[in-house]
């Protein structure tokens, strides 16, 4: 658990910035944006669904769980798979007091989601295995937690620099068309607005 006394930058350099690969920087650059506009809220589809992959998949929940409860933050996490929550609430059970986990539909949950959203991390449904419906699907998600996307929300959609466009395809042309702004254009994406 990081200690307030360091900065969130010098915590997650020792803690996750070799484990995170092409996924470091981004992960920094929107939880320093969320910290530094004091957003409370985040919210991330696709949990994580495996302990220590954190090249592979990212660790995501583990990550947030850990930054929700050391800078007194909520995150809801929201997967279809019962499994993949299992697993995330085992690993963040340490943390569990600032977590959220739910089990639905990325996007119904994003529709009856009535919170200002500070932090949204869509990473639900894998490209590698149908390209064109992770795309669909990740511009349904947007669509559906546009409206609660805080007016300092960071946006970090995973996924980005795969061929084909990646699963964020069709959600970056929705965000630019929107006037947010790309701060960061990798592995993973990241848009302010």
């Amino acid at each position: 658990m990081p200690v307030k006394l360091r900065t969130f930058s010098e915590w997650f350099e020792e803690t996750y910035q070799n484990k995170l690969g092409p996924r470091a920087a981004s992960f920094k650059m929107s939880l320093s944006w969320l910290l530094d506009h004091e957003g409370k809220v985040i919210v991330e589809t696709g949990c994580m669904r495996e302990v220590d992959n954190w090249r592979g998949d990212g660790g995501s929940t583990l990550l947030f769980a850990e930054v929700a409860s050391t800078y007194e933050l909520f995150l809801w996490t929201v997967d279809n798979s019962s499994g993949n929550l299992a697993v995330a609430m085992n690993a963040t059970s340490l943390y569990s007091n600032r977590v959220i986990y739910k089990l639905d539909d990325s996007v119904e949950f994003l529709k009856n989601f009535h919170r200002d959203i500070d932090f949204l991390y869509l990473d639900s449904l894998d490209c590698h295995i149908d390209l064109e419906a992770a795309q669909k699907h990740q511009l349904q998600e947007i669509k559906a937690a546009h409206e609660s996307l805080s007016e300092h929300a960071v946006i970090l959609l995973d996924d980005n620099n795969y061929p084909g466009g990646g699963k964020t395809k069709l959600t970056n042309q929705f965000l630019r068309s929107r006037n947010w702004r790309q701060l960061l254009d990798a592995h993973q994406a990241v848009w302010v607005r």
